[in-house]
């Protein structure tokens, strides 16, 4: 835990405010806080993308509201629990046009503007967003289309002064 927390601390020195999983995966999921220097007073901007980087298109669900699981880690890498609890599961697809469909280089994006408090954030300090994606589909589901099953995990620095 504490090698994460060095490379945390490392990235924010050199000025980096996103992070994107590291797999060999089509599917690169990434996340960046703008601003990552906060006051307690702002709002959380997140932006959230999932790029399709294999040879061949990939589905993932249309709506990057769900199946995203944020956790917030203080420096010592004890996680943070906000008042609100986040439903990340959607409901079971309905139609084919749940999905979106991302052709080799495209990606899909999503902006997150939420108040700090939500997420346990009330004090000034250096903290590590950990995003993971879960994307686990029931082929009854899919609709026959190639939809990317897995899960990809980022951690975004946060400072808040």
């Amino acid at each position: 835990m504490l090698r994460i927390f060095t490379l945390i601390a490392l990235a924010m020195i050199a000025g980096m405010a996103s992070a994107t999983s590291p797999s060999r995966s089509p599917i690169r999921f990434s996340a960046e806080a703008s601003p990552s220097s906060l006051s307690l007073s702002d709002p959380l901007n997140l932006r959230v993308t999932v790029a399709n980087t294999g040879a061949t298109p990939v589905c993932v669900f249309g709506d990057l509201n769900y199946l995203i699981v944020l956790r917030v880690f203080d420096q010592a890498g004890v996680e943070i629990h906000g008042p609100a609890h986040f439903e990340t599961v959607p409901p079971p697809p309905r139609k084919a046009s749940a999905f979106v469909c991302l052709q080799p280089g495209h990606s899909l994006s999503s902006t997150w503007r939420e108040p700090l408090a939500l997420h346990g954030l009330s004090s000034s300090g250096t903290y590590a967003l950990r995003l993971e994606y879960r994307h686990t589909f029931s082929p009854k589901v899919t609709f026959g289309l190639p939809v990317w099953s897995g899960t990809a995990v980022v951690t975004v620095p946060l400072s808040i002064r």
